[in-house]
């Protein structure tokens, strides 16, 4: 009977321990929510980088914009690697690579040609993520 007793109680133990572990790496990977002055922050410089009349800076400013309101969340790493690791809080995040990978573009590309649609749709992906965040 004491080998019955040692089974079922090395098994809760194991469940016990799967469900810690499980429980553990949920709280690790989850984002922290934003203050109330943090997303006025986000914001304040989102409205500073519509208005930014060079299609070029304002696609960098919004993707700054972007990627500081994700490491406020608790993101951390590159840019790339915060889109890897908060996707799931995204509406679109496809959406958001593809104006991430137009402001590379910009920025490493000499004389990079850039329309004022292609630039409309970066911001309405940035600002629609922001959305998604704050």
């Amino acid at each position: 009977m004491t080998t019955m007793n040692e089974v079922v109680f090395s098994a809760l133990l194991l469940v016990a321990l799967a469900l810690f572990f499980l429980g553990f790496v949920w709280w690790k990977s989850k984002a922290r929510g934003l203050s109330a002055a943090q997303k006025q922050e986000i914001w304040n410089h989102w409205h500073r980088a519509l208005a930014i009349e060079d299609l070029h800076r304002r696609v960098m400013e919004g993707d700054k914009v972007l990627d500081h309101a994700m490491q406020l969340s608790g993101f951390q790493g590159s840019m790339a690697d915060k889109l890897r690791k908060a996707g799931p809080r995204f509406s679109n995040v496809q959406a958001l690579w593809d104006a991430h990978k137009l402001r590379n573009s910009i920025a490493h590309e000499v004389s990079f040609p850039l329309s004022q649609k292609e630039a409309s749709r970066a911001m309405t992906a940035f600002e629609k993520g922001l959305r998604d965040l704050c």
